[in-house]
């Protein structure tokens, strides 16, 4: 099946599936720093009285001691899963020290040496140390420690049993993962839409990065452009052909020596279910983790619901669009999300076609 050929735009206005459209599975995760009242790292590691971090399911720890990572369940809509991570954000709080804040930007703030000792030398999750050394040594740890939002989303389940009664497939797993593929490949088309709605990450305040240039501007979102979490340039997976494809692109990587594991792929979308590709192909893909947003300053979740809101329409509107990109498209696609990342917040969108 080509997943550009999919008509669910049609299928959906044809037989009135629109009130189909507003269900699903949402979810949310955020990254944060715990720092002192002033703005340092607080040199504390992770609250032993939140629990086992091992297998805690919620509240978890990133590359750093201070890099809390809040999970939350999934929830039937992206103003539940907000409600979710407030509850958490406040579980968190009430285990923190008195001289402790949630650093607000995902760009860290300002590190001193001694900061950087600590959190190279701080670590209390044996388990991963093996890919946390790769990351150190790969990318360094000012890197390492910048922080961000991931939206979950899966489609709902009834309306994907309906789009595959209507269509001319056979196996209802290669139609989903179809489904979900389409979607993935128009989000990340579309990329630019959410660097330029949602950019937040203006400027550095550490030079000790070697991956970020030296900026004579503030830019939209360091952070999604190619200095900040991105592969490297030999790392192409791209979203032009298949899921099948898409994922063997990754498992190449792996066994290349260029990724430790597709953890460390850090496309705009990830898809998220079975651990191998096999199992994928046969189980399906579960849903879908978009990696395109910086923590918003402004909103105490570090993401409001007017902003979810519009995500989720945005995702449904690309859904029913039907629209076909190629390789080139895609490829257009990714360098116009990557000026518009690096452009003056003020200035105007490129006056370029998209496509």
């Amino acid at each position: 099946m080509a997943e550009n050929q999919l008509e669910i735009g049609k299928l959906v206005a044809e037989n009135d599936l629109y009130h189909e459209l507003l269900g699903g599975r949402f979810g949310i995760e955020i990254e944060e720093h715990r720092v002192t009242e002033e703005g340092r790292l607080i040199r504390r590691i992770y609250p032993g009285t939140l629990g086992p971090r091992a297998t805690h399911p919620y509240l978890q720890t990133d590359y750093s001691e201070t890099q809390s990572e809040i999970v939350t369940e999934p929830a039937t809509s992206f103003e539940m899963a907000r409600d979710l991570l407030l509850q958490l954000q406040w579980v968190l709080r009430d285990h923190m020290a008195d001289n402790e804040t949630i650093w607000p930007l995902s760009m860290p703030p300002r590190l001193t040496p001694d900061d950087l000792q600590w959190v190279d030398e701080t670590f209390d999750r044996p388990w991963i140390s093996e890919y946390r050394d790769w990351l150190t040594d790969k990318y360094g740890s000012t890197h390492e420690i910048i922080t961000g939002l991931h939206l979950n989303y899966s489609l709902p389940e009834s309306l994907l049993q309906k789009l595959f009664e209507l269509s001319d497939e056979t196996d209802y797993v290669t139609y989903k993962n179809c489904v979900y593929f389409k979607l993935a490949q128009a989000i990340s088309a579309n990329r630019w839409l959410f660097v330029y709605l949602f950019g937040a990450t203006p400027f550095s305040l550490n030079s000790t990065d070697s991956r970020l240039p030296e900026l004579d501007h503030p830019v939209r979102s360091l952070r999604t452009s190619q200095f900040g979490f991105a592969n490297d340039a030999n790392i192409q997976v791209d979203y032009a052909t298949n899921l099948t494809d898409h994922l063997a692109q990754i498992d190449q990587h792996i066994q290349a020596g260029d990724l430790y594991s597709n953890h460390e792929f850090y496309g705009t979308v990830r898809f998220k279910g079975p651990e191998t590709k096999e199992s994928m192909a046969t189980e399906g893909v579960q849903y879908l983790e978009l990696r395109i947003l910086d923590a918003d300053p402004f909103d105490p979740a570090g993401i409001s619901e007017n902003a979810l809101n519009i995500i989720h329409l945005v995702i449904i509107y690309l859904l029913l669009q039907d629209e076909m990109y190629s390789a080139d498209d895609l490829v257009r696609a990714n360098e116009l999300a990557n000026e518009v990342a690096l452009q003056s917040p003020t200035d105007k969108l490129p006056n370029q076609k998209r496509r």
